[in-house]
């Protein structure tokens, strides 16, 4: 059986499972795309805060709303390219430079531009001949590819 056939069993028999109501009707709104407080506005919950903050913390919605999810972009056929394609589009038609901001930066994320680098060194390096060597040697020994890996000093523990 299929992934995506799998999926659309497991979220018909978890709608099921959730009857009619109003948390059914969250669920549905959720896998199309409303955010949580305006879902449990829609889904008629009395107090629509508390019910939002109750339904995201329930493991059988969680699930539904991610099998849902799943099955509604196959059936919109919408792809990693689509999305990008889209993002394109937005930084095209934005009218501040602040959205602009925006649609690349959600561009970046979706193709990774801003996960860590590991860099793998291999050798043997006393601390003595590293501290003796002269700046103009250790920057050429720091240069990966012409360029130069620059370390924050706040944020990484330096040990002496």
């Amino acid at each position: 059986m299929s992934k995506i056939l799998s999926d659309m069993r497991s979220y018909e028999y978890l709608l099921k499972g959730l009857g009619n109501g109003k948390k059914r009707k969250y669920v549905e709104l959720r896998t199309k795309g409303a955010l949580p407080l305006p879902a449990a506005r829609q889904a008629g919950f009395p107090d629509p805060l508390k019910a939002a903050e109750r339904m995201e913390k329930d493991l059988e919605v969680r699930t539904a709303i991610e099998y849902g999810v799943r099955v509604s972009a196959h059936e919109a056929r919408v792809t990693r390219d689509d999305v990008i394609a889209g993002l394109k589009d937005a930084v095209a038609m934005a009218t501040t430079a602040s959205e602009m901001v925006q649609a690349w930066r959600e561009i970046g994320k979706l193709i990774g531009a801003y996960e860590p680098t590991r860099i793998e060194l291999s050798g043997q390096i006393d601390h003595n001949t590293v501290t003796e060597l002269p700046d103009e040697k250790l920057l050429e020994l720091a240069a990966i590819d012409g360029e130069f890996l620059v370390l924050d000093d706040e944020t990484d523990d330096v040990q002496h």
